[in-house]
């Protein structure tokens, strides 16, 4: 681990890798624990440890906005505890991992649009929206 670009180019891939342990990723770079804490302040500002829970929190977010479920995200984020993940989730985010979840359609199995209290529909309006500027170019 010769600088910060190195660190910040493979830390992702490595720390999910590394079954997001600080002590495993250190190994991997060939470093102590303390010389990664160090140059992960130093390149990221944050320590492994926090930035790692950033990276797995930010990545369950995607899943749920994808339509996962907040087992399934939790699973794939590291999490075994659902109930652990969703108050770290709301620590971070300030609110829970439900909010963030966009529903899936039962009849096609992929993410619904999503419905206005009044029954309009935002997907569509976004889409008809996306229609009339490309239209008008």
């Amino acid at each position: 681990m010769n600088g910060g670009l190195e660190l910040t180019q493979l830390l992702p891939e490595l720390a999910a890798q590394a079954q997001w342990s600080v002590a495993e990723l250190a190994g991997m770079y060939g470093v102590s624990v303390k010389t990664l804490e160090r140059r992960c302040r130093e390149t990221l500002g944050v320590r492994p440890r926090e930035w790692m829970i950033r990276l797995r929190l930010e990545q369950a977010r995607t899943r749920l906005q994808n339509g996962a479920t907040v087992s399934a995200a939790s699973y794939d984020a590291g999490y075994p505890d659902p109930s652990h993940f969703a108050r770290a989730f709301k620590k971070h985010f300030g609110q829970p991992p439900s909010f963030h979840r966009l529903p899936v359609s039962p009849q096609t199995g992929s993410p619904a649009p999503e419905v206005t209290k009044n029954g309009k529909c935002l997907q569509l309006a976004q889409q008809m929206t996306a229609c009339f500027i490309e239209c008008d170019q």
